[in-house]
């Protein structure tokens, strides 16, 4: 029987809650500039206007017409993110291949370490209501002990810091305007 949401067939035009931790729950970000690393990613594969390229001078690829990052939220041992998915439900799988095989490339080298990073293969659960919907993203902001003084999430940005180019919050900013959700965090 395969494990909890690893069966990857997903609609188009959907949220999805993606989560992955690192081997045995050991850490995945040793350093704040692990996790800088990991959100430059964001940067280097969602934003329409970054033009870099790999060591052969070869084009990252570009999956910002299909996904969209919602919330995010990086924890030593794992992250969270909501997605937005388009037209194009197999965007992402190589979306987080590049994520994932980067992030273990860069801790590999940096830390003079070998083999996976991860437990397994990233995993998804697609959102079904809008209700599961905003409590997904509190469930995400949530995460740190102290969710309002936390870097490396996208609380800050729903309570009204400008989003980077490569968080797309406007759909669930949209959705949350008619809810207090300053109010709603502190009510969990």
């Amino acid at each position: 029987m395969p494990r909890k949401n690893v069966i990857k067939q997903y609609q188009p035009n959907t949220y999805l809650h993606v989560y992955n931790r690192g081997v045995c729950k050991q850490d995945i970000f040793h350093e704040d500039a692990d996790k800088d690393f990991f959100l430059g990613l964001f940067n280097r594969y969602l934003n329409p206007y970054n033009k870099q390229s790999d060591a052969n001078r070869m084009p990252y690829p570009k999956f910002y017409d299909e996904i969209q990052i919602q919330a995010f939220c990086l924890m030593n041992n794992h992250y969270h993110l909501l997605l937005w998915l388009g037209q194009d439900p197999t965007a992402l799988a190589p979306f987080m291949k590049s994520i994932g095989v980067s992030h273990t490339m860069y801790m590999n080298k940096r830390y003079g370490r070998v083999g996976p990073l991860l437990e397994s293969k990233y995993k998804a659960v697609q959102v079904e209501s809008e209700e599961q919907l905003i409590h997904l993203t509190r469930y995400i902001h949530l995460n740190p002990g102290d969710p309002f003084d936390y870097a490396y999430s996208s609380l800050s940005n729903y309570l009204g810091k400008p989003c980077p180019s490569w968080l797309q919050a406007t759909r669930m900013l949209n959705i949350i305007r008619t809810h207090n959700y300053l109010e709603f965090m502190k009510s969990a």
